[in-house]
This record gives structure tokens, C-alpha cells and sequence, in this order.
């Protein structure tokens, strides 16, 4: 029983010992303290992507021209993406009382679907962190922000599931990952050498842009408007964390959205150009083809007349 729904009839789970991870043993899991269960599911999230990290490549080899790390960064980053986007969307249907439930409600209530979702992606941002800052880490401000965001996520996550408190708002910010998922595969279509004009790239990015609007812009101003609305009854170490996490989001979104704008400006600049220059050369083998006939036909009327 998840959310506010008290009043459900209780379950005789001994008849279901006998199943490997049985509803007894999850009955016990909630039982555990949140703090317990944070250190857990990070520690065997970062695991489990470690791992990932060393198979992925195995599985789905390098394409020819793409940057190993690159590839296998994308890899793991899509894979994450999809499963927090299931764990999300499912949280969201089984507890939606909670999400329509009163301010003072919402900010107190915490589920082990929350927690479990926010200690995942803390220790997916962990490993993103490590491996970023031990196999290619540049200097560059795209490289920095990307650490600052990191820092900022596993803190704001941690924080949160720590107190088991405002769990419920901070869920919210997982369903950007709806949208990295389109993100990701655009990268992988890119790496793999899919065309822009490609069927599967043109569908992406249309879903791309209709999941970065609803997921991130929207999302990002019902978070910032949740704030607000329960800044009367938030602690404000809390209220400050909150606001801080969302400005730094504000412009993690809108630099993510230049970047894919000027992207896909350069790329269809360059196809454009690809394009004139074909064409060009097309006119000019045509021009020199017709000077040539022109001139074979003079050439020949000159030895008829000789004749």
C-alpha cells in the first residue's frame, strides 16, 4: 500500500514465501530506516552502472569514427534515463493522491517508491561524476557544469532522502529523465552516422522537443510554483535548498536548449552547403559537357565543308 490509502484491506503474505523476492521480504524492506536504505540502494546503484559501464561496450561495440567514451557514456546516460523514467511514471500513478493531497501533506509524505527512485539516480549521478572527472575531464565550462549539476543533484537528492521530507516535490524532477531519453538517442543516432534527414532522426527530435517542453519546461514551473506556494510551512534550509536546486536547473535547461538549437543549426548549415556544392558541380559538368558538344558539332561541320 502505497500514498495516503490507509484503509486498504491488510494481505496474508505466507502464501507467498516461497517466491524469490516475495511481498514478505518487501514488507520488511519498508521497515527499514530510511538512512539504511539510502546508503543501499546508492551503493548498489553505482554497482550496477559500473558494471553497465564494462558490459555496455561489449554488447554494443564502438561505431566506427565515434569516441569509445563517448559511446559508452551515452550508453549508460540512455540507460538510466530509461529505467528512472518507468520507476517515475509508475510512482505517479500509484500514488497520484498525494500529488493533488494539501501543501503541509505533500511536503511530509514519503513512500519507498521515492526513496528508492531518488537513492537510484543519486548513485547513477555518482558514477556519472567519477567517471567524468577520472576518464575525461577537460577544464571546459560545458565540462564544469555538467560537475556542478552533478554536485548539485546528488546534495539536493540526499538531503531529502535523508530527512524524508519534500520527497514528493523532488520526484518531480525525474521526469526530465523522459526527456533525456530522446536526447540520448539523438546522440546515438549522431555517433552511428544517421543522417538529420533520416526518418527515425526527424521522429526523434520531434518527440525531443515535445518532451523537453512538457518535461522540462512546464515541470520546471510547477516546481518553482510548489515552492512558493509552500514556502509558509517549508523549513527554510529546506525552502532555500529547494529554490537553489530549481535555479540551477533553470539554466542547465536553457543552456541544453542553445545547445541543441545551435546543433542542429550547424548541421543543417552543413547539409546545406553539401547540397550546394553538389549542385554546383552538377551545373558545371553540365555547362562543360554542352561546350563540348558544341564544340564536336563545329569540329564536324568544319570537315564537311573541308570536304
Amino acid at each position: 500500500r502505497f500514498g495516503l490509502k490507509t484503509d486498504s484491506p491488510s494481505v496474508d503474505l505466507s502464501s507467498v514465501a516461497m517466491i524469490p523476492l516475495s511481498l514478505s521480504e518487501l514488507s520488511e524492506w519498508r521497515k527499514l530506516d530510511g538512512k539504511t536504505r539510502l546508503f543501499l540502494i546508492t551503493g548498489c546503484s553505482y554497482v550496477f552502472f559500473l558494471v553497465s559501464s564494462l558490459v555496455a561496450p561489449v554488447l554494443f561495440p564502438t561505431p566506427k569514427g565515434a569516441r569509445p567514451w563517448i559511446w559508452k557514456n551515452r550508453l549508460i546516460s540512455m540507460e538510466h534515463a530509461f529505467l528512472v523514467s518507468c520507476i517515475v511514471v509508475y510512482t505517479h500513478i500509484v500514488e497520484w493522491d498525494i500529488f493533488t493531497a494539501s501543501t503541509d501533506i505533500n511536503m511530509n509524505h514519503h513512500s519507498v517508491l521515492m526513496h528508492f527512485a531518488l537513492s537510484f539516480s543519486i548513485g547513477y549521478f555518482i558514477h556519472d561524476f567519477l567517471d567524468n572527472v577520472l576518464f575525461e575531464y577537460r577544464g571546459t565550462i560545458e565540462h564544469v557544469s555538467v560537475l556542478a549539476h552533478h554536485i548539485v543533484v546528488v546534495g539536493m537528492f540526499g538531503l531529502f532522502n535523508w530527512m524524508d521530507y519534500y520527497q514528493s516535490y523532488v520526484i518531480l524532477t525525474l521526469i526530465t529523465e523522459i526527456n533525456s531519453i530522446f536526447l540520448h538517442v539523438r546522440k546515438i543516432l549522431q555517433l552511428t552516422g544517421v543522417k538529420i534527414t533520416h526518418r527515425i532522426y526527424i521522429m526523434n527530435n520531434v518527440a525531443n522537443v515535445f518532451t523537453f517542453f512538457f518535461c522540462r519546461v512546464i515541470g520546471q514551473l510547477y516546481m518553482m510554483y510548489s515552492c512558493i506556494i509552500a514556502s509558509y510551512v517549508a523549513p527554510l534550509g529546506l525552502l532555500i535548498s529547494g529554490i537553489s536546486a530549481m535555479v540551477s536547473l533553470a539554466v542547465v535547461n536553457i543552456a541544453l536548449a542553445n545547445s541543441l538549437f545551435a546543433s542542429d543549426v550547424r548541421q543543417w548549415r552543413k547539409l546545406q552547403r553539401v547540397r550546394d556544392s553538389v549542385s554546383g558541380d552538377d551545373s558545371n559538368k553540365g555547362a562543360l559537357t554542352g561546350n563540348q558538344t558544341s564544340s564536336s558539332k563545329e569540329s564536324q561541320n568544319g570537315r564537311a565543308h573541308a570536304d
